[in-house]
């Protein structure tokens, strides 16, 4: 994340005002290992210098000459561990007003509410359904100094969100209450309402019904009433993140990489974009219609290139059973030629990253351990949470953060 002067907020290692790195340390606060999660034997740590994400060089060096020259494949007949969407995670200005939109105007829940464990000046702010289930989680980096991005490509672009059958016009309505403008999309597929979060992050919501679901790998999602004096009717709750699109500047490339890497399956095609999907794990959901296991590729070849800023996502994370599906996966995708990063515990969850054609940073993330690690489920999001190894500079941290105010939990009166 810049902030106007072009340095990198999010990075101690490109910000060398940040009051948490000493003169002496090459990047992250502290030289020595970090400690672990209270979850994690002490070998898994976190890292001690600098983002991994960083080690897997520049653009063109990502792309693999065979991962290149290949044209769309025939499915890999090994079954995918992925099961779907876990989170999204975007950049943000104002954490106040991130809040406010978030909690308040989409009505999802504050599951957590900590730092960038990167740039621990920072926070990292969690949204999703009452219990914080993987496939419902949107995550924010808010910082104040946070220039605006520009859209582009290659982007992760617009992030779709699933609401019940029907419910389109309601939330049209609640969101011109918030004074949110929006707009209806009934052009090929289920109806879609496209507007923007307050930094200019692209959203949709898309209606979706019980036929869509995987109940295997998406069992229902814990419902939240909303904010107090912001109540949402479970009867339009937003239910997961349903898919998420991608600009790509070689729908080719990035076609065969999921496919050959990651076992997606082209699922249908319109124009110049092409939905890809992650095979159902039961017989009750086709792969185009899948919630939450679907992405979209849309090919622009004469954009400009995006500007990572506030409004911008910096990734998308899919979900994982455990460390085995985790290390399959890995492996599946080194063998392609593309670097991939040494787990990392995120405390809630344990994460791996790597670049696709193209440069976007994808996660692979665990389900578990979950977000009552550290705090009781009625207590979610209202403390401010940090992993162990920051615990020391607790007071610091806490008088670099702009103060919000988290919404309380809803009761009657929903709309």
């Amino acid at each position: 994340m810049l902030e106007p002067g072009g340095l990198d907020v999010m990075d101690p290692l490109r910000n060398p005002r940040n009051p948490l790195t000493p003169p002496d340390a090459p990047g992250h606060p502290d030289t020595s290992p970090a400690a672990p999660c209270r979850v994690l034997p002490p070998e898994r740590r976190m890292p001690a210098d600098r983002s991994d994400i960083e080690r897997l060089g520049d653009a063109d060096s990502r792309r693999s000459s065979a991962v290149r020259a290949a044209r769309i494949p025939s499915p890999v007949p090994d079954p995918t561990p992925l099961t779907g969407i876990h989170h999204v995670t975007a950049l943000a200005a104002s954490p106040q007003k991130n809040l406010d939109f978030y909690a308040r105007a989409l009505g999802l829940r504050l599951i957590k509410r900590t730092v960038n464990f990167d740039d621990p000046g920072t926070y990292h702010l969690y949204y999703g359904d009452g219990v914080g289930s993987p496939g419902t989680l949107l995550t924010h980096f808010p910082h104040p100094l946070a220039a605006r991005g520009r859209h582009g490509a290659p982007e992760i672009a617009e992030t779709l969100l699933a609401v019940p059958h029907g419910s389109i016009e309601r939330w049209a309505e609640r969101l011109d209450g918030f004074g949110v403008e929006s707009g209806r999309d009934d052009r090929d597929g289920p109806p879609r309402l496209r507007f923007e979060d307050p930094d200019g992050m692209l959203l949709a919501l898309v209606e979706r019904d019980e036929r869509d679901r995987d109940p295997a790998a998406l069992p229902p999602g814990s419902p939240w009433p909303g904010a107090r004096g912001a109540e949402v009717d479970p009867e339009i709750a937003i239910a997961t993140v349903d898919s998420v699109a991608l600009h790509v500047e070689d729908l080719e490339e990035i076609t065969a990489f999921l496919v050959e890497a990651m076992g997606f399956v082209v699922a249908g095609e319109r124009g110049g974009s092409r939905c890809m999907a992650l095979p159902p794990t039961t017989g009750a959901a086709s792969p185009a219609g899948r919630v939450g296991a679907r992405l979209e590729l849309v090919e622009r070849r004469e954009a400009p290139p995006p500007v990572m800023g506030a409004g911008s996502v910096h990734h998308v994370a899919w979900r994982v059973p455990d460390a085995a599906a985790q290390g399959a996966i890995a492996e599946r995708i080194r063998t392609r030629g593309v670097a991939v990063t040494r787990v990392v515990d995120r405390c809630y969850f344990r994460s791996i990253y790597f670049r696709v054609p193209g440069g976007l940073v994808f996660e692979i993330a665990t389900d578990g351990p979950g977000f009552t690690i550290d705090e009781p489920l009625d207590r979610l999001g209202e403390a401010l949470q940090l992993p162990p190894f920051l615990e020391s500079r607790r007071s610091r941290i806490e008088s670099l953060l702009v103060p919000v105010e988290p919404p309380g939990a809803g009761g009657s009166g929903a709309r």
